[in-house]
């Protein structure tokens, strides 16, 4: 078929990886990389990504990096500051004090807390008829769910620290050096507040959201970890590394085709026309349970009970019965999270071609069946699926925000999404104003649709063109779609 378009965008995601202008056939209607209007006749001379860039970086960009650079330093310097030298202890005696280092550091306590705090308040909202349109209002709607979930985090990293403090008293009787069970407890409180005040000054200055960096961070050190056993495995087994490893390169391999590649995986499964995002109900909803399944755990440690977490999941990994219940979960979490006439009606606001029903259904079934596929290839290791695919998406969107901020310079947030379905059609309506935009964590957003309420996508345009990109986003996402009905059902 003889090529009559192209898609003119400076910022079209294919021209950005390629270098040259996206084709499209006569027949189409927008391009199927941005969702933008496409130009009669082919595409022009090949381009180079880089030439509408600034021959030298901005300032602005490598303070950035910078910044982004220290924050990870930080977190794994403090990750391996141990409070008690475990020696040779048993793993399942230590194991639960371990966040992005070594065991009883000083920020054993992690962020967990915060991010259960988190997702508590976002059920509350759900549930309270008046707080869900706060859910997806922006950032001003949500000041006050933000504020409540801070607060509450700081409760829940005060018990989660007494907790740490009985561990390490718990350890010092196995021969260790003593600590005082309130000074162990400060520290433990202190590192976790430390950790969600450098969340804070990464949401600011570094590339990419904060949480996101601390989230990749202990997934590349456990991944690390995980390597290093699986090699050491293989070598005393005579097995060969790539045989070792090999459930991680398939998991690695299906998130990098769903994450990495989603315009041309959408093109050759004829999911143009819809904006619901790939994995439909996010990187695993195992890992949705594993927070309420982790906190009870928590609970009835300090009750003088435990049970192993991840293995009430992992035991039965394989069997039909629990693939079985793993689709449901992925269907059910989908439809939640991206349910086609909820995402028909929002695209339709925003005049995006995605508000075609029928492709919406098809795009929900198929991309609901790639996310079983991805979770029943990789084993369901749960901890492991969920570390893949952060590092994967936290890189992407690490290079997605290089490119934009090294040829647009500095940028001001316009708009947090809430709604992963809302990002392809959002950034749509603001290239057919000629407003150049970028979704900040768009790939990491796409893993955790509801629970990672601490992470929304943030719309950044350049400062010239914050009031155009405002005015735009609020037509199109209130086009006779108010958020209030928007939010009717309990989740979005």
């Amino acid at each position: 078929m003889r090529v009559m378009q192209h898609c003119p965008s400076p910022t079209c995601p294919y021209r950005v990886r390629k270098g040259v202008a996206s084709e499209c056939a006569d027949t189409a209607t927008a391009c199927p990389d941005c969702g933008g209007a496409l130009a009669p006749g082919e595409a022009p001379a090949a381009v180079t990504a880089g030439d509408d860039a600034p021959a030298h970086v901005p300032r602005s960009l490598r303070l950035r990096l910078v910044v982004t650079a220290i924050g990870v330093a930080l977190i794994v310097a403090l990750g391996y500051v141990s409070l008690l030298d475990v020696g040779d202890l048993p793993a399942e005696v230590v194991g639960a004090f371990r966040f992005a280092g070594s065991p009883f550091s000083l920020i054993a306590v992690g962020v967990t807390p915060f991010l259960t705090a988190y997702a508590l308040v976002e059920l509350v909202a759900v549930a309270v008829p008046g707080l869900r349109a706060r859910r997806v209002g922006g950032r001003e709607a949500r000041a006050p769910l933000r504020l409540a979930a801070d607060l509450l985090g700081l409760a829940l990293a005060l018990l989660a620290a007494y907790g740490f403090a009985v561990g390490v008293q718990y350890v010092s009787s196995y021969g260790g050096p003593p600590l005082g069970l309130f000074p162990t407890m400060l520290l433990g409180f202190g590192g976790a507040v430390a950790l969600r005040l450098l969340w804070w000054i990464l949401d600011a200055g570094a590339l990419t959201g904060g949480v996101a960096l601390l989230l990749f961070t202990g997934a590349v050190l456990e991944l690390l970890d995980v390597t290093s056993d699986a090699l050491t495995r293989a070598n005393l087994e005579g097995t060969t590394p790539v045989a070792a490893l090999a459930p991680m390169l398939v998991v690695g391999a299906v998130m990098v085709v769903m994450l990495a590649l989603p315009a041309a995986l959408r093109r050759g499964l004829g999911l143009t026309a819809s904006p619901i995002s790939l994995p439909t109900s996010g990187v695993s909803p195992m890992a949705d349970l594993l927070v309420f399944v982790a906190l009870a755990d928590r609970i009835a440690w300090l009750a003088g009970y435990g049970f192993d977490a991840p293995s009430l999941l992992d035991p039965v990994a394989g069997d039909l019965g629990f693939i079985v219940v793993l689709a449901v979960l992925v269907l059910g979490e989908g439809w939640l999270f991206q349910r086609p006439r909820r995402v028909a009606r929002l695209a339709r606001g925003l005049g995006h071609p995605g508000s075609d029903l029928r492709a919406t259904r098809r795009a929900f079934v198929i991309g609901s069946a790639l996310t079983l596929v991805a979770l029943s290839l990789s084993g369901l290791l749960v901890s492991h699926v969920v570390a893949i695919a952060t590092v994967i998406a936290v890189a992407l969107d690490l290079a997605a925000s290089w490119r934009f901020r090294r040829v647009h310079g500095a940028l001001v947030p316009v708009r947090d999404l809430h709604r992963v379905y809302a990002v392809t059609p959002a950034l749509a309506a603001l290239e057919r104003a000629g407003v150049p935009a970028h979704a900040d964590g768009r790939c990491f957003r796409a893993l955790f649709p509801f629970f990672a309420s601490y992470a929304p996508v943030v719309v950044l345009v350049r400062p010239e063109d914050e009031d155009a990109a405002r005015a735009c986003l609020h037509r199109g996402l209130h086009a006779g779609d108010p958020v209030a009905a928007d939010v009717a059902g309990a989740f979005d």
